[in-house]
């Protein structure tokens, strides 16, 4: 699955900063939930701030892309797009812009990081 995000309050030439997160879509013993893709932010936090993609080789295949950046970690993130996909069979997808992702639930998805000095200590 891929997740887009805009970050708020920051723009470079216009454009907000964007950041790509891709991973699988697994589910657990429950299936009509799916796992959880942790994003690892104080490994991304130590890196700069700067247009990138990024792997990580103990976070189970996600990669991350980084996209506007303004040489500025942003602290807040709003999901804008959803997009869940088959693979093998490109042409089957769901893909959520930010206006249905917006219908659906009545509070945005947004993620808020903490400012570098207080990141706590695990990797997730």
């Amino acid at each position: 699955m891929r997740l887009t995000f805009e970050a708020e309050g920051m723009a470079s030439s216009g454009e907000r900063p964007s950041m790509t997160v891709e991973g699988p879509c697994r589910t657990g013993s429950d299936i009509t939930r799916i796992e959880p893709i942790w994003i690892p932010v104080s490994k991304i936090v130590s890196e700069k701030a700067s247009d990138m993609d990024l792997t990580f080789p103990d976070n189970d295949g996600v990669t991350f892309k980084f996209q506007d950046m303004t040489g500025e970690w942003p602290r807040r993130w709003h999901l804008t797009k959803l997009r869940v996909y088959n693979d093998a069979e490109t042409n089957r997808s769901i893909e959520l812009s930010n206006d249905a992702l917006r219908a659906i639930g009545s509070k945005p998805v947004v993620l808020a990081w903490p400012s570098k000095d207080r990141l706590p200590t695990s990797t997730h």
